[in-house]
């Protein structure tokens, strides 16, 4: 999907990066449902009157009026639509938030695939980041990083075996994960598939923990179905987003992590 032709446009956006510059100006990357990943200067924005300044604030969407310019679009008006307050008051909420805007960033180039699901997507993890209770929070984000794995074609098979479509039997101990195949198997399987050169072993409860975070039966393996989900993302994008190291490092701090959620 191209942008219009015509000298000026209006879309939403939510703001991805900002960054300095001039004296006066700030540089926007944003993620737009009609265009996909855009550059935008804001002109002015760092003047104390400015009214354009709620525009460049982090992970806050916005609908946006932009001038065509010769290398970046003009930011001319903005109207916000959810700045996702709570989100910006808890540390762990905001590296999840974080962590959506790499996602959102590094999962297509300018314009390209869906953009508006990809979109879509993002502002409900935002919203639901920004308003579900404490106790929810990692089991959220955990199943929407699961849905945006899903969105992008990558969902991982963790339910039944990658090679013969039968069930995994999570009574047993662990099971077999290779990234390059997107699924799991079994040890057996695995040893008979030595082409497959990528695998890392994964226990049956944190298995069972990623097919329904919600339920969170087994609490002490969040943190390793995290590790995981970045272990996979790593492998789908070719690089580790930087917001993982914090996600990681803040749920390492607060272990022992909550109890089962109630059903």
């Amino acid at each position: 999907m191209s942008v219009s032709l015509s000298s000026s446009y209006t879309t939403q956006v939510i703001c991805l990066k900002s960054i300095e510059f001039g004296d006066s100006d700030k540089i926007l990357t944003v993620y737009s449902p009609d265009y996909g990943k855009l550059g935008l200067i804001v002109k002015g924005v760092k003047k104390p009157k400015s009214k354009l300044a709620g525009a460049a604030e982090l992970l806050s969407v916005s609908q946006v009026h932009c001038h065509k310019g010769k290398s970046l679009d003009v930011l001319v008006q903005y109207e916000p639509q959810e700045q996702f307050f709570h989100l910006r008051q808890d540390l762990l909420r905001l590296a999840y938030g974080l962590l959506f805007g790499e996602l959102l960033l590094h999962t297509v180039a300018e314009g390209g695939g869906d953009c508006h699901e990809y979109f879509a997507g993002a502002v409900q993890a935002l919203q639901k980041l920004n308003t579900h209770p404490d106790l929810l929070i990692v089991p959220t984000a955990i199943s929407s990083q699961l849905n945006w794995l899903r969105l992008t074609g990558y969902q991982p098979v963790l339910d039944q075996c990658i090679f013969t479509g039968d069930s995994l039997d999570t009574s047993r101990l662990y099971h077999c994960f290779s990234p390059s195949l997107g699924g799991a198997t079994t040890p057996e399987e695995k040893h008979r598939h030595t082409a497959v050169q990528d695998w890392i072993n994964v226990s049956s409860k944190t298995l069972l923990l990623l097919q329904n975070p919600s339920q969170n039966r087994y609490p002490d393996n969040v943190l390793k179905a995290q590790k995981f989900l970045q272990f996979y993302a790593d492998f789908v994008f070719g690089k580790t987003l930087q917001s993982f190291a914090l996600i990681l490092a803040l749920l390492s701090q607060n272990e022992p992590i909550p109890p089962a959620l109630p059903e």
